[in-house]
This record gives C-alpha cells, structure tokens and sequence, in this order.
C-alpha cells in the first residue's frame, strides 16, 4: 500500500510540473537516463559523442547511480569508442544526504582502468602529513568502516617545509591532541564519561584558549607562518552543526577574538527573521497593543522586560510608541523594507554592535531586508509581505543557496566553517574540538534507502513488522552507512590543515563510538609514532 501511494504521488506530482511547465535539476537527470533506456538511445548517444569527444567528470565519489549510467552508456563502456575519465576520491565522499552514493563509485572502479594516483601533497607541511598518516594508521581498518575504503599516506610534494609555521622560534607541532581531565567518579567509584553539555563545555573552552595563546604569541613575535606573525584569519574552527559554531563564536567574542560563522544555516531559520515578523505585524494591526509590545521587546527595538510591561501605567509612553509605530509603516509604505530595516538599523546600531553577535544580527536584519524589497514588487502590500515572510519561514531550507547567510565581513577572522563546507577548502590552522564527541543513536525512522544486495540497486524499505520484510538488514546498513559517512566527514577535517591540526578528545560523551576514537584510544603510542609531530596537552583551560 506504501509503494503504490508513493507511485501515485509520483504521478500527479509530474502531472503538476507538466501543467505549471517546470523542470527540477532532477527532472533534466531522470529525462535523460529514461532517453538513454528509450528506443532512440542509439541516436541521442551519437549527437552528444557528436559534440563531446571525451568526457572528464571531477568529484566523481558525489555522483549518483542515474548520472554514472548517462556518462557510462555515452562515453564509458555503452559506447564504441569510450573516452571517459572520472577523477574522485571516495574518503570525501559526503554527500550521502544530497544522493551522493559511494557505491557508484565503487562500482566504476571495478570496471575502470586505474590511472595513476595522486601520490604528493603540495599543501601540507610534511609533518602535518606524518601527523595524519598516524592517526590513520593507530585506526587500521577501522578507519573508514567500509572496508573496501583505505588510507593512502602521500609523500611532501617538495613546496613546504616544517620551518614554515615557528613558534619560539622552533617547527610547531603539527598536532595538538588536547585531553579533558577525566571525569568525576559516582558514589560507587565507577567513571563514566562526561555528560554532552558538559563534554562541549570543556572543548569550547580549550579550543578557545588554545587559539588565545596563539594569538599572543603572535602579537609577541613568537608565532609565525612563513615569516609573519599569526593572525586570526589564518584559523579555521571546523564543526557539524549550527548550534556548535554559535558556542564558538560566542566563546571567542569573549575573549576579544573576531570571528566570522559560515554555515548551511538559512537566514529564515535565525530569530531575526521571526523578529521581523512580529515588527511588521504589529504595523500590520497598528491598533493592536498586544502585537506593538512584541515588536517593541525584539532585540532591533531593544525595549526590555522592565521598559515593556511599564508601558500598562505610562500612557503617554505608549501613545508615543504607537506614533512611532505609524512613522513607521508610513516609512514601509513609500520607501519599502529596506529604507524602513535601513533606517532602524542605523539608529540602533551602537547598542547592536556592542553586543556579542551584534555584527551577526545586523548582518542578518539588512539580508533578510533585500529579500524583503524583493518580495514587495509582487505582495499585495503589507498583508502580503506578512504572508510572505510567513511562508518563507515555514518553508526555510539550508538547501537553498540564495537563503544561506552572508559573511558579515571580510576583515581578518578565526573562520568557523561547517565541515559540509569545507570540503575542497585549505586552511593554516585547523581546530577540530567537537569530533571527540559522540552523539545519541541514530534511529532511522520508519523507512530507509538501502542497497539490494542481489544487483546492488537502491530499494526503499519501510518499517514493518512482518520479520521478511527485510527492515532488520536495511536498518543495519542504513546505519552503517551514517558510520561510514560519519568516518570520511572526520577525513574531510583533518585534512583542510595546511599548518597544524588541533582535536579535543577524552572521556566525552559517547566517546567511543566516534570516528575520532579508533585513532586516539591510546595517546602515548600516537604520539610515539611521530615524536615532536605530535604532542599531548593535558591542561586544564581557566
């Protein structure tokens, strides 16, 4: 019953796009996979051999089984003169979630002549790479999770030298394996490990502390990459989540480190977005108190508890704000969102930028304000700007480039970057403190896509109780694949680091079913294995 709902919903979804007269990206892919399995297959092969001798397809690991089907049946083995060349690496291969499918990869490799592979690192410090060849070769096998995934250590392509990142006038480490003092034992004298909060709680801090005396001593003289002192935009700050890079930069602001998020977070998931809401609401319903007292108490308007609730006894305060209010929307009216976001912006932008993520805030009012002025010159005036904005809230993606947040500036920052993102990016100083810490289960919910082990092709499962429905085996790989992708994320990571490399393990949360474990589990034998490469630090930060 499932699978023909889903076959149904197919075809009245397609109906629709038929009817509106619109393609999706997926669309184009599928149109052409089924015209390649059509009867003029042969003609259409012919016309793009026509205008393509030869195919070259980069990231190659992040393509799905519909494309490697087009690329093979045209220029692979489908056709009678093959000149095709794939290019990947499937240790980053991490779009799982988007449909990227390793096992595409995988598969092509079986047929495919090998060419030669990359075999020197022209970023890296050749420390840095000892550094990293011995994380992976503490974690063996278990590095990838998929065995038919491996580590293969390179060689220093010649253009770095150790002698490029000094401090104290000596080759700095390349990795820092920072270590939490160990938990408290319970009252029966057992140690468990340190609650989550808690566990990201003494990273934050050590990470921070860690880039504030690098920091120093590059304002001392004392740390220097290629001759001149540090400076903050030479460090990344790599996490998975929105929520760990705002504990960051929060973190950082209080020490005095200027730092700059870029993530996959959309503009219309931040509290400024909802804060404008209430703001043209209570412009909407200009004879509702109960709204202007919501707008009044964002952080743009800056009225606090105290200020709001005085406004019951001071009616002369409150006719005033009404007043305002009518400025307002007679601003909105004639010079639309962006005059009216400008113009608040500006008068508040003292008491905004002195708080800790002022600069973040003031970023977001004014790029949520462009979409606005947008969204005007087709709204029925306000109440569909309302409508709208609502709309844009409920239906926020991070998938969605044009809803991604903008840098707030281009000055010299630590740089906090998801790990999605910095995939083919390079950066001086890379601190990782979050990838010693594990999370809770991951549970696949009531249905999975899971790989048919008869011809390796995708199958949907749903969760059903019957013990042949094959859930159990499907669930199993599903999660599997989480570990997998989880352990080529972590690969991602460390190697972004051009300089040095920074991690924070310990006795975490969950600890030991992280990807990080398997390479850290003993400290002393890591740090044997590449003397003054790598180097324990087991200080507590203040």
């Amino acid at each position: 019953l499932l699978h023909r709902l889903r076959g149904d919903a197919r075809r009245r979804l397609a109906t629709l796009k038929r009817q509106l007269r619109v393609q999706t990206y997926d669309d184009l892919i599928d149109d052409v996979a089924a015209a390649l399995d059509g009867p003029h297959a042969d003609a259409l092969a012919r016309r793009l051999r026509e205008q393509y001798a030869i195919a070259l397809v980069d990231e190659f690991q992040d393509t799905d089984p519909r494309q490697w089907r087009i690329f093979d049946r045209v220029f692979g083995a489908g056709s009678d003169d093959p000149a095709l060349f794939l290019i990947g690496d499937p240790k980053q291969a991490i779009y799982r979630f988007r449909g990227g499918d390793v096992e595409t990869y995988l598969a092509a490799c079986a047929t495919a002549e090998a060419a030669p592979p990359l075999a020197h690192n022209f970023r890296s410090r050749p420390a840095v790479l000892a550094a990293v060849a011995a994380l992976y070769a503490q974690a063996g096998d278990q590095a990838f999770v998929d065995p038919r995934i491996a580590f293969h250590p390179v060689q220093p392509g010649g253009q770095r030298g150790d002698d490029d990142f000094l401090r104290d006038g000596e080759p700095a480490p390349a990795l820092t394996l920072w270590q939490a003092p160990p938990p408290p034992a319970d009252p029966n004298g057992k140690q468990k490990p340190w609650p989550a909060g808690r566990s990201r709680e003494l990273a934050t801090a050590a990470c921070v502390a860690a880039i504030h005396e690098v920091l120093s001593q590059a304002r001392a003289g004392k740390a220097k990459i290629a001759g001149r002192p540090v400076r903050p935009g030479d460090i990344a700050v790599l996490v998975r989540k929105h929520h760990e890079a705002t504990r960051i930069r929060q973190a950082l602001a209080k020490v005095g480190i200027p730092a700059v998020a870029a993530g996959n977070l959309s503009l219309f998931c931040t509290n400024e977005a909802h804060e404008l809401l209430a703001l043209l609401q209570a412009l909407l319903h200009g004879d509702d108190d109960g709204r202007l007292r919501a707008a009044l108490a964002t952080v743009l308007v800056g009225q606090d508890a105290h200020q709001v609730a005085g406004l019951d006894a001071d009616g002369e305060a409150m006719r005033q704000w009404r007043a305002t209010a009518l400025e307002w929307r007679e601003r909105l009216d004639h010079g639309g969102p962006l005059a009216l976001l400008g113009e608040l912006c500006a008068q508040q932008a003292t008491r905004l930028l002195a708080l800790v993520d002022g600069e973040r805030r003031l970023t977001n009012y004014l790029q949520l304000a462009e979409h606005l002025q947008e969204a005007r010159r087709q709204a029925l005036g306000l109440h569909g700007l309302v409508d709208w904005l609502e709309r844009a809230i409920a239906q926020a993606s991070s998938d969605d480039e044009n809803q991604l947040l903008r840098l707030e500036s281009d000055a010299h920052r630590v740089q906090i970057v998801t790990l999605h993102k910095s995939k083919g990016l390079e950066y001086p100083l890379v601190f990782l403190p979050f990838v010693g810490i594990g999370g809770k289960p991951r549970d696949p919910g009531r249905c999975v896509v899971a790989l048919d082990p008869a011809d390796g092709q995708p199958v949907l499962h749903w969760k059903l109780q019957a013990a042949s429905s094959g859930w159990d085996a499907a669930a199993k790989a599903w999660k599997d694949g989480e570990a997998a992708e989880d352990a080529r994320l972590l690969y991602v990571g460390l190697t972004r680091a051009r300089d040095a490399l920074w991690l924070a393990t310990g006795g975490f949360y969950n600890h030991e079913k992280t990807a990080l474990w398997p390479m850290v589990s003993d400290p002393a034998a890591l740090a044997a294995v590449a003397p003054g490469a790598i180097v324990l630090d087991r200080r507590v930060p203040p």
